[in-house]
């Protein structure tokens, strides 16, 4: 279900393959945590979904928690490449609002580029010890 494409430190590359349905998905954590370290949460991973073709609520559910488990440890999750039913799935729930979702993974490595660049453009040092982030 979940492969491991690359790990270039700060950056992962995972592949979902063909479904993520919710007798999958349960081991999902496990492997994700397993293919990419104790501190996955806190990296940025960019999510090839070409090889995606079924997909239930709860697999969208699992891709919502995964999104903001990373946000809450300072992570990031782009979703790229999504094949023309996960798109659709996608679209018609407006879950593009909710996602980083990029064409391809080149696009994906350049919007995750751009997103850390705003983040560390809004912080803001406030006395020397306050932080506010974005």
């Amino acid at each position: 279900m979940l492969l491991l494409e690359s790990d270039e430190g700060n950056v992962a590359c995972v592949g979902m393959l063909y479904r993520l349905r919710e007798e999958d998905f349960h081991h999902a954590d496990r492997q994700f945590e397993d293919a990419l370290g104790v501190d996955c949460y806190r990296r940025t991973v960019l999510m090839d979904l070409s090889r995606l073709q079924v997909i239930d609520s709860s697999g969208l559910a699992w891709l919502i928690r995964q999104q903001r488990r990373m946000r809450r440890q300072g992570g990031q999750l782009i979703l790229h490449s999504p094949s023309l039913t996960v798109s659709r799935i996608l679209s018609r729930l407006n879950l593009k609002l909710l996602f980083l979702i990029a064409g391809d993974r080149e696009s994906a490595r350049k919007l995750a580029k751009t997103q850390q660049a705003i983040s560390e453009e809004w912080t803001l040092h406030l006395d020397g010890e306050k932080t506010c982030s974005y």
